[in-house]
């Protein structure tokens, strides 16, 4: 999933960070300098793609959490305890639910 997340093709839109003057007109790039007076090159941002967004918004401690139990209630159902539960708890009463008109 992870590969995949890296050959999708569609990437969230960069924000436009673009500022304009009272006509309308976009202003040139603020430059920044450092103490010495030396200019800093703006460093390239990474191009997140929604999957790789989505990916770690997953929460996997719950997901397998939920699949542990429907594997232990799964099992459970298969020995045939709930069956002979529910049989011995409600009777006749038993047939009569489980029977098709």
């Amino acid at each position: 999933m992870v590969i995949n997340a890296y050959k999708h093709q569609h990437y969230d839109p960069r924000p436009d960070n673009t500022e304009y003057d009272a006509e309308g007109n976009a202003l040139p790039v603020k430059k920044m300098y450092d103490m010495d007076g030396n200019e800093i090159e703006p460093e390239e941002e990474e191009l997140i793609t929604e999957s790789e967004t989505t990916l770690t918004e997953v929460d996997y401690g719950l997901l397998l959490l939920f699949m542990g139990q429907f594997l232990l209630i799964g099992s459970f159902d298969d020995t045939g305890v709930p069956q002979a539960f529910f049989a011995f708890t409600m009777g006749d009463c038993a047939d009569q639910m489980t029977s098709v008109p």
